[in-house]
């Protein structure tokens, strides 16, 4: 039984970090896409 909770915690602290810096991922994408279409219209 510890196995799977040390499973299940390990999986999210990976997910910590994607979760956490989520906003910046979005709006790095955002950005990106509005450069992308000024650029290439």
């Amino acid at each position: 039984m510890n196995n799977t909770i040390n499973q299940t915690v390990e999986k999210e602290r990976r997910l910590g970090i994607w979760e956490k810096y989520l906003s910046l991922w979005v709006a790095l994408c955002i950005g990106a896409g509005i450069g992308l279409g000024r650029g290439f219209p």
